[in-house]
């Protein structure tokens, strides 16, 4: 969702940017895992340039409404715990393993694979959210 909206001129990254925009404004509770701003920062760098990146990252860090779950111990041991169970990879085992912590009711993802834990739901970008 934030590389959507980063990145994405269509509908989707329209769609992203809305969303995220109610987060900024606290109409809706969202958080993420920490490791959201290394992979969105990444591509962003890969796709446009260092600086583009660094805005980016720093719209992140400073997007009022948005929690950085942080990446410690109990998340890691958790998601090995879920790359065991379900297979998944270990980036999104930790994402996944973030949201379980946090007591997340929705995971915005377009990555069918997260269907498996049940709950968190996911709700991708299409769906109204």
């Amino acid at each position: 969702m934030f590389i959507h909206a980063a990145l994405n001129p269509t509908e989707l990254g329209q769609k992203a940017q809305r969303l995220l925009a109610r987060v900024e404004n606290e109409e809706i509770e969202a958080s993420t895992s920490a490791l959201t701003v290394d992979e969105v920062v990444w591509v962003v760098k890969r796709m446009r340039s260092m600086d583009q990146a660094l805005e980016v990252g720093e719209a992140l860090l400073n997007m009022r409404g948005l929690e950085l779950i942080p990446v410690n111990e109990n998340v890691l041991r958790d998601s090995l715990g879920l790359m065991r169970l379900h297979g998944f990879d270990p980036r999104d085992a930790i994402h996944a393993a973030s949201a379980l912590r946090r007591g997340a009711d929705t995971i915005v993802s377009s990555d069918s694979h997260f269907d498996a834990l049940g709950k968190p739901a996911r709700k991708t970008l299409e769906e109204e959210v």
